[in-house]
């Protein structure tokens, strides 16, 4: 099973390893990939890209 959360920095020249917000842990779903994606996605637009991601993890 796998789960994804939402990651983001606030700058691209962040350290890609020290993320300033992460969401908590969701089940790999369509529902959650499709938002959890689109608010990626919204991110990146405003503060550009490298900012926002979906991490995945093997439970």
């Amino acid at each position: 099973m796998k789960e994804i959360r939402l990651i983001w920095r606030s700058k691209p020249a962040e350290k890609p390893d020290e993320p300033r917000g992460r969401t908590p842990w969701h089940p790999d779903s369509p529902e959650w990939r499709d938002m959890l994606t689109t608010l990626a996605e919204a991110g990146t637009d405003v503060f550009g890209r490298g900012t926002h991601w979906v991490e995945e993890r093997d439970t």
